[in-house]
């Protein structure tokens, strides 16, 4: 099995009980929830 990454990036955990800790997100491509981001 494939899936098509969109983009992957580093960053600090912002919410819940693991708030500050490292965590690496992986999108995939096609996928339907919106970022934030105007460029999406």
């Amino acid at each position: 099995m494939t899936y098509a990454v969109k983009e992957m990036f580093y960053t600090l955990q912002g919410e819940g009980a693991q708030a500050g800790r490292a965590a690496v997100f992986c999108r995939f491509a096609g996928c339907n929830l919106w970022s934030g981001r105007e460029q999406d």
